[in-house]
């Protein structure tokens, strides 16, 4: 029997370290930040292999099929979400942590959320 409410987008999550040039440079781009201000959200290495490059990681989440995206509890608390629509968030190395995101499609790079 089909659900009288419609059907929950679908997403994909993928994730690089920041210490990956790739990574690195997709994050910058993304996120309309330049190196010095990406070095000031999360930091170097100093120690180990990985000594002078960035610490933490940029997770991405990319709708595979859309549909309601439930915000909150209560009725009609959400959107519509589309499909192909992207969010990029950088994680801190150490504590798991959001430090910064933006939501293609929703806000404008600009006007980045921090959290």
């Amino acid at each position: 029997m089909e659900s009288v409410l419609g059907h929950s987008y679908q997403y994909q999550v993928m994730r690089g370290y920041l210490s990956d040039s790739f990574i690195q440079e997709l994050a910058m781009r993304k996120l309309n930040l330049t190196e010095e201000q990406l070095e000031e959200l999360v930091g170097r290495y100093v120690r180990g292999k990985r000594k002078g490059m960035l610490k933490g990681s940029l997770t991405w989440k990319k709708v595979t099929y859309g549909g309601w995206r439930r915000l909150g509890s209560g009725a009609g608390n959400g959107f519509v979400q589309g499909r192909g629509s992207i969010e990029y968030e950088i994680i801190d190395a150490w504590t798991g942590e959001h430090i910064f995101g933006y939501e293609e499609g929703r806000t404008d790079p600009r006007e980045m959320k921090n959290y």
